[in-house]
């Protein structure tokens, strides 16, 4: 009828306007961005069909425009993609070949390569891979290369093309029937930006196989087609989907056929497969037969040794890392395999040579890589030996702790190892090591970890005090420590080495010795020099646990330095031990009581940082510090009862948390009301609700101690600070079980031989601080004080009490403010004859700023002054006592003097009594009985009681 041929020819004329229009475009396009001569518009044939005249006028006249105008180009690529998705199928030759032309220019710019591809793209790219299937010299197919080419040299287009999942497949198809192609290349370039996505079928898989064991790889496309292949394993490889496929084709079969080739194997092609070889290893299921481990294995050591030639780090840690992944399966077998064990020993020990003969230059992926390997081979139990632990030990040390140092530490030009593989890899390796079944080698390397830290510690250490001018107070104390940790070092690693040599290779008789029947003397003195060298190493290790609590009391950088250098599983270990000891009895005792000083002060201090709190009170470690919290030792019961409780510490509300640092001690540290603080201010009550009545505070003077200051008088001065008793805890704490009691300390060496000293209003502030964060002035405060301790806390009152609110902490202004008595014990408060004295060279030859503030002078008298002012203006009380008799100067000799007269010792102001005691000795009462007791006890409860 009339109308279906209406419609007929309606739907003719419309396909006629799109085929003439896409004609039309191709010409106007491919004339536009070929030309470089004319740029006006081709004039349109006669007698054209009015549709077709008016698209070739209109696309003319914009030609000259379109190489300028994005927005044109974006609508040309939309309308091109639009008459290829409705009429590819009837396009003609010339007209399919004009189009390739249109989409070869447009795919030269990435932006609308990616507008093409946002919709409707699997239409665009099933029509330029069905050109791909076109005779050789077909136009279409020609620009369909070309415009994949193009495509695939942009990462965002390429990644967009290669999602689809029958891409890749008919693209590696195309690359192996044409020996040259510019697919091919474009596909290697593209390999270094982007990953595959998993295969489509198995058979893609077995024909990426087929491809890479039969490929030549001598030829231009060969060379290419293997890289392709290669990438493509390497990628499917690192996909968990895909690795069970990739397994059950035989893929480590044909890895390990391929990497034995030779040398004609490009090394960027060596590294991918090494790659796909350590993806596959590290998560297979079960272990691989020997005979597949050692063809396995043959062409990864010589392809490590081949790295190692060519000083190519990245394929050597490929190699590494697949050696370690056998290693950790057990694949390798000691005795079965002692040619290629033999092997790899060879390969580490040329890995020594070659990259760390000067300095330890080599790159993060081979340090993370022979981390592992070390970590491998510790978790063999020495089934199986390849890895000279003399040599690799203190290297893997230095990595861990320049990947584990703060930035704030690296020094400009410096390289700075801020790896986190290779932090956590080191790390793993350092705790297999020190998790071998030989306990005895497991507590060696914690103790080399020790030592290596400390040098660490000390290097940037004395980098710091290099920035500073020589002299000064805080640095002269700093230098001082540094030189104490680094002959404790030396110490500790000369007693490691002896260690390691005794329990290796047994010591035997001295010549001349006879043997006797039946005393087993080789066996025994084998056994008593394994004995010394164990107890030289414990010493030793305890003066660098002890240095290093020095150089970490005040330094968060560095406290953080050394968690995360692994410092809680190095002490674990080495209290494991020390528990060992303790229950072995005998000689053990007295050792491990040293370094149970020394470890809790570490716990201690540490306990302060958040992160590693529940691990510090967890089972691991709360047993043996409930343990030591009842040791007869004053300074380890205290050390560990503030580590129990810095760990159930929590931030409040306000951000902040209760903290015992470094320097304030329990003098009573199994009060109930610590835990009871510890809750009050973690539920936000701010110290509030946990019976405790006051604060009482000792601070001691020069050369004075946190618990020999304050031991009773009839009691001789132990050898060891914290063996007293004191009388605080004796008595005080009885009568009235509600007080606090806290005592400070603080470096006061006077001999310049010991050290110099921490400017004194410096020290006044940072023990100020402490008694902020202990929560000291959320109640009444009381403060106990015996020479220069009285110095310091009148300076205390005097930093507290500025007005400029900006400077100081409001917690700091509340010490102030609840302060209700001071108790001074022979206080120099208008100075001492003895630091003025023209002879003190020769017994305070050293004197620092410290030392100063006790000569008479305008400082001391305007600081009395102040707390004259202070103490009426607050209604604070105070009681001095003053010594009467003279004290010996320099130990038990016939030098005698008063240090503090009397004078002296009074203020001007408040209760005042003398002692029949000398210097030293005013502040030890003899008993609960003593005057200078009870005034103490009947004062405190006047104070808080007025």
């Amino acid at each position: 009828g009339d109308s279906t041929r209406a419609a007929m020819l309606s739907s003719a004329r419309s396909r006629l306007g799109r085929l003439s229009l896409a004609s039309a475009l191709a010409a106007t396009a491919g004339y536009g961005w070929s030309s470089s001569v004319r740029e006006d518009a081709v004039a349109p044939h006669e007698g054209e069909a009015e549709a077709r005249r008016r698209a070739v006028a209109s696309t003319s006249s914009a030609s000259t425009s379109l190489r300028e105008d994005g927005e044109s180009l974006l609508v040309l690529a939309r309308a091109v993609k639009n008459i290829i998705v409705d009429v590819s199928g009837s396009l003609g030759s010339s007209v399919s070949g004009r189009v390739a032309q249109v989409l070869t220019a447009l795919s030269s710019r990435p932006a609308l390569v990616d507008a093409m591809l946002s919709s409707n793209d699997e239409q665009l790219v099933r029509w330029l891979l069905d050109q791909l299937d076109k005779p050789a010299e077909c136009a279409e197919r020609r620009g369909a290369e070309v415009v994949l080419a193009q495509m695939l040299a942009a990462p965002s287009s390429a990644r967009l093309l290669l999602s689809h999942s029958d891409l890749f497949p008919c693209l590696l198809d195309h690359v192996v029937r044409n020996e040259f192609s510019d697919i091919s290349g474009a596909l290697k370039v593209a390999s270094g930006a982007i990953v595959l996505g998993s295969p489509s079928s198995p058979q893609v898989v077995r024909s990426v196989l087929d491809v890479l064991l039969e490929s030549q790889v001598g030829k231009h496309q060969g060379s290419s087609l293997s890289h392709i292949c290669c990438w493509a394993l390497s990628c499917w490889a690192k996909q968990e989907d895909s690795r069970p496929t990739l397994l059950g084709l035989g893929a480590l079969g044909a890895i390990s056929e391929v990497l034995g080739r030779g040398p004609s194997l490009e090394d960027e092609d060596r590294a991918l497969l090494l790659g796909a070889a350590f993806d596959l290893l590290s998560h297979q299921t079960g272990r691989l037969g020997e005979d597949e481990t050692k063809n396995l294995l043959t062409p990864i050591i010589h392809n490590g040794a081949h790295a190692v030639a060519n000083l190519d780090e990245d394929l050597l840690a490929c190699a590494i890392n697949c050696l370690a992944s056998l290693l950790e399966t057990g694949a390798i077998l000691g005795d079965e395999m002692a040619k290629e064990v033999d092997s790899i020993a060879l390969l580490l020990k040329l890995v020594s040579k070659t990259f760390f003969i000067e300095a330890d230059l080599c790159k993060d992926s081979l340090r993370a890589a022979l981390a592992r390997f070390l970590r491998a081979s510790a978790s063999r139990g020495g089934k199986v030996r390849v890895v000279d632990e003399e040599i690799w030990i203190p290297r893997l040390m230095s990595w861990l702790f320049c990947s584990s140092k703060p930035r704030k530490f690296v020094k400009h030009g410096e390289r700075g190892d801020s790896s986190d593989r290779v932090r956590l890899s080191s790390l793993e390796a350092v705790a297999a090591l020190m998790g071998a079944s030989d306990e005895g080698f497991g507590v060696r390397v914690a103790r080399e970890w020790l030592a290596h830290f400390g040098l660490a510690l000390c290097e940037h250490h004395e980098r710091e005090a290099a920035k500073y001018e020589r002299g000064g107070a805080t640095i002269g104390m700093l230098e001082e420590r540094v030189r104490e940790a680094r002959d404790a070092v030396a110490e500790l690693l000369s007693a490691c080495r002896n260690a390691t040599i005794t329990a290796v290779h047994p010591p035997k008789l001295p010549k001349g010795v006879e043997e006797v029947n039946n005393a087993n003397l080789p066996e025994a003195y084998a056994a008593a020099a394994a004995r010394v060298d164990e107890a030289m190493a414990v010493i030793a290790a305890a003066k660098v646990m002890s240095a290093l609590g020095d150089l970490l009391s005040d330094d968060r950088a560095s406290q953080e330095w050394f968690l995360k250098s692994g410092a809680l599983g190095m002490l674990h270990k080495i209290t494991s031990a020390q528990q060992q000891a303790g229950e072995a009895g005998g000689d053990a005792v007295q050792l491990s009581t040293g370094t149970d000083g020394a470890l809790s002060r570490l716990l201690a201090i540490l306990s302060v940082h958040g992160r590693y709190k529940e691990e510090i009170g967890s089972s691991t470690y709360e047993g043996w510090l409930q343990r030591l919290s009842g040791s007869a030792n004053c300074r380890i019961r205290s050390n560990a009862e503030r580590a129990l409780l810095n760990s159930r510490s929590k931030p409040s509300g306000s951000g902040k948390c209760l903290e015992v640092r470094d320097g304030v001690h329990l003098l009573v540290p199994g009060a109930e009301h610590h835990l009871r603080l510890v809750e009050s201010c973690n539920s936000g009550l701010v110290g509030r609700e946990c019976g405790i009545e006051a604060d009482i505070v000792f601070v001691h003077g020069l050369n004075g101690g946190p618990f020999s200051s304050w031991r009773p008088g009839t009691e001789k001065k132990a050898k060891a600070e914290g063996k007293q008793s004191v009388w605080p805890q004796l008595w005080l704490a009885k009568t009235n079980p509600n007080l606090r009691l806290l005592s400070l300390e603080y470096k006061t060496k006077v001999f310049d031989y010991e050290g110099a000293q921490h400017s004194f209003r410096e020290l006044t502030s940072e023990m100020l601080k402490k008694l902020s964060a202990a929560g000291v002035g959320q109640r009444p405060v009381i403060f106990v004080t015996h020479s220069m301790g009285g110095l310091m806390v009148k300076e205390m009152m005097m930093q507290g009490a500025e007005k400029d609110d900006e400077m100081t902490d409001k917690s700091i202004q509340d010490i102030v403010k609840n302060t209700k008595g001071v108790v001074f014990y022979s206080t120099p408060h208008h100075g001492s004859w003895l630091a003025s004295a023209s002879w003190n060279l020769l017994y305070i030859r050293g004197l620092k700023d410290i030392v100063d503030v006790l000569r008479p002078g305008p400082y001391l008298e305007e600081l009395n002054e102040f707390f004259k002012t202070f103490c009426k203006a607050q209604h604070v009380p105070v009681l001095s006592f003053s010594e009467s008799t003279q004290t010996h100067l320099m130990g038990p000799s016939i030098v005698k003097a008063e240090i503090v007269p009397a004078e002296s010792a009074y203020p001007g102001f408040g209760e005042f009594h003398m002692v029949e005691s000398d210097h030293i000795g005013v502040c030890k009462p003899l008993s609960n009985e003593d005057p200078s007791y009870l005034k103490v006890e009947r004062f405190i409860k006047t104070a808080l009681n007025p």
